[in-house]
């Protein structure tokens, strides 16, 4: 549309050229014919005399006016062709006004279309990352439900096989052990109750009273042996224990005393005369068990209650 309007600029500025030329041309012929017509005049009136000067004069002032009046036909004729020309061009102009307005509003129309466009492609964009995000998240929770389900099963294989697959823990007969609460300095102990003939002389205020001196002396006592189990927390099953059986680690019958730390010799032969208030014990029964001799399961049993000394009470030794 520029280029258009260009050119009839170009075309408008020519013409406005050509009819300043034809005006200057009129000026300068009329000028040159009147010279002329003088010229002529004064040759004629030489030769044929005033007499014949006079009717020529007229005669050409006659036709100087009738050619003076067609340079004016022709300047008139210029004029015309200049409005006609004016005329084209106006319309001209008034058509490449329309076509520049139709094309401005086709170009408005046209950005309004790519706005439209690119709005729409980022709303496909976004609705693409949320499919993807939702197709992720409905992944993750298959996922979820599997291993939930897995877990499931898992666990109804615990409940049925806790001695396999089952979490071991160590306790009494009253509770669990917390090992991680035992200082350096503690000392852990049980003591428990074997089968006894009927000569043997014990009661229970007697192992009552050992226990309480026991205790007096700074050492934890667990009553009854202690035990670990394998559990699932809905169902458990025994896996060891330090118990009435526990004197066959070293080759004994009850009663017996165990321990199985050698620095706690001197400490274990000094609760003789504690332990002797329940039954008389004689020293060679006083054994250290090396925890590297035993089974896997009493040494773990050994490392999850911290259990330092086992004292069994019963069949008399005679």
């Amino acid at each position: 549309m520029d280029e258009l309007a260009d050119r009839m600029l170009i075309v408008e500025s020519r013409l406005n050229a050509q009819g300043d030329q034809i005006r200057n041309d009129q000026r300068v012929v009329e000028i040159e014919t009147a010279e002329r017509i003088a010229a002529r005049l004064q040759r004629w009136g030489r030769m044929l005399g005033v007499w014949v000067g006079l009717p020529i004069a007229f005669v050409m002032i006659g036709l100087a006016f009738f050619v003076g009046k067609s340079f004016v036909d022709l300047a008139d004729l210029a004029a015309t062709s200049r409005r006609a020309i004016e005329g084209v061009l106006q319309k001209a102009h008034s058509e490449a006004d329309d076509a520049k307005r139709n094309a401005d509003h086709a170009l408005h129309e046209s950005a309004q279309l790519e706005e439209g466009i690119k709005q729409l492609q980022s709303s496909l964009s976004v609705s693409q990352a949320k499919l993807s995000q939702q197709s992720d998240q409905v992944q993750q929770l298959k996922q979820n439900i599997e291993a939930v389900r897995s877990e499931k099963n898992a666990a109804s294989l615990i409940d049925i096989y806790p001695g396999l697959f089952g979490q071991h823990v160590v306790g009494t007969r009253t509770g669990y052990i917390d090992v991680s609460r035992k200082k350096p300095t503690d000392i852990y102990l049980t003591l428990a109750v074997g089968a006894q003939n009927m000569s043997t002389a014990l009661t229970a205020p007697a192992v009552g009273n050992a226990i309480t001196l026991l205790a007096r002396e700074g050492i934890t006592v667990f009553v009854g042996g202690v035990s670990m189990w394998a559990t699932s927390g809905r169902s458990s099953q025994g896996v060891d224990s330090m118990a009435e059986d526990s004197c066959a680690m070293a080759s004994l019958k009850p009663p017996c005393v165990l321990y199985f730390r050698p620095d706690l010799r001197e400490r274990v032969l000094k609760l003789r005369l504690l332990i002797g208030s329940a039954q008389a014990i004689s020293e060679d029964r006083f054994r250290y068990v090396q925890p590297e001799n035993l089974s896997s399961t009493k040494r773990e049993l050994l490392n999850r209650s911290g259990l330092d000394i086992v004292v069994i009470l019963g069949t008399s030794q005679n």
